[in-house]
């Protein structure tokens, strides 16, 4: 019984966490477009008023935002270290002292590439949004339904006279091409239509998104003379 239940605990933890922010995000977005409309303000808090609320949003917008750099810093010059420089360029592990070397020499050159970004792009709000519709949305929704569809058909395509042999890794099939791929995808008709459904909706999400996101960018330079890439001055002309 214990086994059972411990057995569920990261479904059970994903699904409170599911919850909480779908409430979150729901109630917060429905209040702050409730009352503002389509003059909603991203990020939501330049929005109140008075000014000394801003303020303090700012404040923690600040703290959070330095603390949020350091942890996803840290992670993106891991990740570029392991997945490209030892792989790619046989770079030391990491974990020895001259890989621990030259991942701190990756570090500066890490953020002063994020500051030309930053500087080059001055709507920090559209290019968030651009990034959301071109990965992190690809990531969550358009590449885990179509992956499914794919691990269940190849598997349920497999006969039971084929077999595979763990020490040579040779594998006798009986069939290939479209006929296999037909008979595995019918062996659970409706869930993979549903994915492949979802997968297609998240496709027509994440153009429609990218569209949104780069025409606003373009609209933002050509209506707003004062936001300009690689300058000091306000975009608001304060």
């Amino acid at each position: 019984m214990l086994t059972g239940f411990i057995r569920f605990d990261f479904w059970k933890g994903l699904l409170c966490g599911e919850i909480f922010i779908y409430l979150a995000y729901l109630i917060y977005g429905a209040v702050c477009y409730g009352l503002q409309g389509q003059y909603v303000y991203n990020p939501s808090y330049q929005g109140i008023n008075p000014y000394n609320w801003q303020t303090v949003g700012n404040v923690f917008e600040l703290i959070t935002g330095i603390i949020a750099a350091c942890l996803y810093g840290n992670i993106g010059i891991k990740v570029i270290y392991n997945n490209i420089g030892t792989d790619l360029f046989k770079f030391p592990r990491l974990e020895t002292k001259r890989g621990k070397w030259i991942w701190v020499a990756f570090v500066p050159i890490y953020w002063i590439l994020a500051f030309i970004v930053a500087s080059a792009i001055p709507q920090v709000a559209l290019f968030s949004a651009f990034v959301a519709a071109l990965c992190i949305l690809q990531f969550t929704y358009t590449f885990p339904p179509i992956l499914m569809v794919g691990f269940k058909t190849q598997r349920d395509a497999i006969l039971p006279d084929e077999t595979f042999e763990p020490s040579t890794g040779a594998v006798q099939r009986k069939d290939y091409g479209i006929k296999r791929w037909i008979r595995g995808y019918k062996k659970e008709l409706l869930w993979n239509l549903w994915d492949t459904i979802f997968f297609l909706g998240s496709c027509v999400t994440a153009v429609m998104g990218i569209y949104a996101a780069i025409y606003s960018m373009h609209q933002n330079y050509i209506t707003n003379p004062n936001v300009s890439a690689f300058g000091c001055k306000s975009p608001t002309n304060g």
